[in-house]
């Protein structure tokens, strides 16, 4: 069990440095060990392993911040991680586009229609309180006051309206924008 563990240890530190000088070591107690240094300890034997990666060619060169910033190869074919990159901004730009389809679009139209339900209700309902007044001073008072708070509830209401519009227009827009991008 110990050499598995020991073994994966290897396996790990090999995958993580490939140019790395192992040393394989043996204490006077017969336990092995493998380290990057070679071994000290008095009464330990050891040697060093050679190596090398299970392709058996030695390790591409680590890329560095130049050929991060290349572009793509002369030839015009994109590299393994641009394809990569660019697969998945397609699947980003779809399934934003089936969440804006499925919910998001819909969703801002019925707090348009909620809304508009909303104001309707209360429009209604002052003009039904205002029928009640009389025809005196006041009840003219009163209609007065009624009159005032309707004109601040269809002032609250276009400002929600104006509001829950702009956020439809904006949701349209980023559809018109993703179908376009996805056609090309």
């Amino acid at each position: 069990m110990l050499s598995f563990k020991l073994s994966l240890l290897v396996a790990a530190a090999l995958a993580a440095s490939p140019a790395l000088a192992m040393y394989k070591c043996k204490d006077a107690d017969g336990r092995t060990a493998f380290q990057e240094r070679p071994c000290e300890a008095t009464g330990t034997q050891g040697k060093q392993i050679n190596v090398r990666p299970a392709s058996g060619a030695a390790p591409a060169p680590a890329p560095t911040a130049a050929s991060n910033t290349a572009a793509a190869p002369a030839d015009g074919t994109l590299t393994e991680a641009e394809r990569l990159r660019k697969l998945n901004e397609r699947d980003r730009k779809q399934r934003r586009l089936k969440d804006l389809n499925d919910r998001e679009i819909s969703d801002a139209e019925g707090r348009i229609r909620n809304a508009t339900n909303k104001c309707e209700r209360r429009m209604g309902g002052a003009q039904y309180i205002k029928s009640y007044a009389n025809n005196n001073l006041a009840g003219a008072t009163w209609e007065q006051s009624l009159s005032t708070e309707m004109q601040a509830y269809a002032t609250q209401c276009a400002a929600e309206q104006t509001r829950l519009n702009a956020a439809l227009d904006r949701l349209l827009a980023e559809k018109a924008r993703l179908e376009q991008e996805l056609a090309q």
